[in-house]
């Protein structure tokens, strides 16, 4: 069984480029893209002095002055984190965040039922709701039909 490999995040900044805002992405550099975080692999991002918790999918960056221990994200995923971001654009803040591979219920459930995109949250609802009247359907068909015999 391999150990999670939790990487510490020492400075942030908002998103520099405009198309990273539609969706649920982080920026990290490249160097820890496929070692240890993998590309659309989701990520937990927690803040251990709130713990509060955000999945994000990583997408790799290198530029000028980001290293290995930034990150970028969203105005709302840093107000989620009760982090404070930079008000000057592209500047980096100091911040006390971890990132970690996400677990496999953290991928499949928690991830789309905080997916910052209402779209995603509503259909992966309806989903769950679907799966629980298919299994309630099933269990009521399976008593009456063990009351006939």
């Amino acid at each position: 069984m391999t150990s999670k490999t939790i990487h510490k995040i020492k400075k942030v900044r908002h998103f520099t480029k405009e198309y990273d805002y539609e969706s649920a992405t982080c920026r990290l550099h490249t160097s820890l893209i496929n070692d240890p975080f993998s590309r659309n692999e989701w990520v937990c991002i927690m803040n251990p002095d709130s713990n509060k918790k955000i999945y994000r999918l990583p997408k790799g960056i290198t530029t000028r002055g980001f290293s290995a221990d930034c990150m970028e994200l969203d105005y709302e995923s840093l107000l989620q984190l009760e982090t404070k971001g930079s008000t000057a654009e592209g500047e980096f803040i100091p911040c006390n965040l971890q990132i970690e591979q996400a677990t496999f219920y953290e991928r499949n459930i928690f991830a789309n039922l905080k997916h910052p995109d209402y779209t995603y949250k509503i259909s992966f609802k309806y989903a769950l709701l679907s799966v629980g009247l298919g299994i309630l359907s099933l269990a009521i068909s399976l008593s009456s039909w063990l009351n006939k015999i």
